[in-house]
């Protein structure tokens, strides 16, 4: 099944999105993928609401997405090893 594209400006900007639904707007299959770009300080802040449930803010998506996916360093990037924002490749 073709994800749904909704255009980054067309995001409400309230609430937040699951994993699945992130996933389906940047194209990506597998979690795996979300989880390295977390690890990596890629993409936005995920929020772990309880041990099973994790949810992204819309509003930080849509910036995300507007931005052209590009990272806004967070406090993890500096551990990380990375120096400054990360594109997407």
């Amino acid at each position: 099944m073709p994800a749904m594209v909704i255009p980054a400006a067309d995001l409400p900007e309230d609430a937040t999105m699951p994993p699945k639904e992130l996933m389906q707007l940047v194209g990506v299959r597998a979690r795996a993928t979300l989880w390295h770009w977390d690890r990596k300080g890629i993409g936005p802040t995920k929020y772990v609401i309880n041990a099973r449930t994790i949810r992204y803010s819309r509003s930080e998506v849509r910036a995300w997405l507007l931005d052209g996916a590009k990272r806004v360093p967070r406090d993890r990037t500096a551990r990380a090893g990375l120096g400054g924002d990360v594109a997407l490749a």
